[in-house]
């Protein structure tokens, strides 16, 4: 391989650090996909004339479905790696999201359950047209993210020989190694973020032309469908994340982050199939 035919990523993924004092670009991120997230909804209620005063309701509910749902998630699929014990231990490490360790499929368990409960507590429209909104939060929310990933050189891909590889220099398991003894791997969080961003363009443009066509429930199934059907396929080139040993599965490449993905996809395909009876009146509105 010539010196040529991988990118060196040698990125600190320390945005501040005085003393004591470390926030991580993670972090930052994750604040900045927080507040791209909430203009977004309230220019949504602004345009619709809806009270603002929700937008902040919801914006609570959002963010505490986030993060307490990222975070069990993590627990629970990170449980054999004494992640749990970690956090018993000190159990004030949990509040500590800037340092990563949590799950998206977690958080998206998260964010349907804090929805619902959203939309049980206030004078607001149903639970799937506060959806139809909210997946256009989550979709942009998950390319700042990924980026946030890309800094911490974390949940990258195989290897590969391509000219675009990442030498993941910050990786854990490769401090200290002289960049020639670095494997290059696949930055699936660039690729993951650009299908992110190319879905949310896609799925903005469908709701702001087609939304007063389509029964509540439309965009968030195909939102739903495309997003994890990214994501299933994007694993099939990525290092997995959570230890998977079922032989009749993994033999094809199938890892846990599929099994987890699948119940989302098919949730989308119900969500749109109901969607679309709702619309031809044969079924009745939740």
């Amino acid at each position: 391989m010539s010196s040529l035919a991988f990118i060196v990523w040698n990125v600190n993924p320390d945005f501040l650090d005085i003393g004591k004092l470390s926030i991580r670009w993670y972090g930052v991120l994750y604040a900045v996909a927080f507040y791209v997230g909430y203009k977004i909804m309230k220019n949504l209620y602004q345009a619709e004339k809806l009270n603002q005063k929700e937008v902040d309701r919801l914006t609570w509910h959002l963010a505490l479905g986030i993060i307490i749902g990222s975070r069990l998630g993590f627990m629970i699929l990170h449980s054999q790696e004494n992640v749990v014990k970690q956090y018993w231990d000190n159990p004030l490490d949990i509040l500590k999201i800037w340092e990563g360790g949590l799950s998206s499929y977690g958080a998206a368990v998260g964010i349907l359950i804090a929805m619902y409960i959203y939309t049980r507590k206030g004078k607001v429209r149903s639970f799937l047209w506060i959806m139809d909104r909210v997946i256009l939060v989550v979709i942009i929310g998950a390319v700042f993210i990924r980026m946030g990933n890309l800094i911490n050189s974390e949940i990258y891909g195989v290897q590969t020989n391509l000219p675009w590889g990442f030498k993941f220099i910050k990786d854990s398991l490769n401090i200290g190694k002289p960049v020639s003894q670095v494997i290059p791997h696949h930055p699936t969080q660039i690729y993951e973020s650009l299908l992110f961003l190319v879905l949310y363009i896609v799925m903005f443009r469908l709701f702001k032309n087609k939304r007063k066509h389509f029964a509540p429930g439309t965009i968030l199934g195909i939102a739903l469908i495309g997003l994890f059907s990214i994501r299933f396929c994007i694993e099939f080139i990525k290092e997995p994340q959570v230890s998977f040993n079922y032989a009749p599965l993994t033999r094809y490449g199938i890892n846990m982050s599929h099994i987890l993905s699948f119940p989302f996809i098919l949730f989308g395909i119900i969500v749109l199939i109901y969607s679309t009876r709702l619309q031809k009146g044969k079924t009745v509105r939740l």
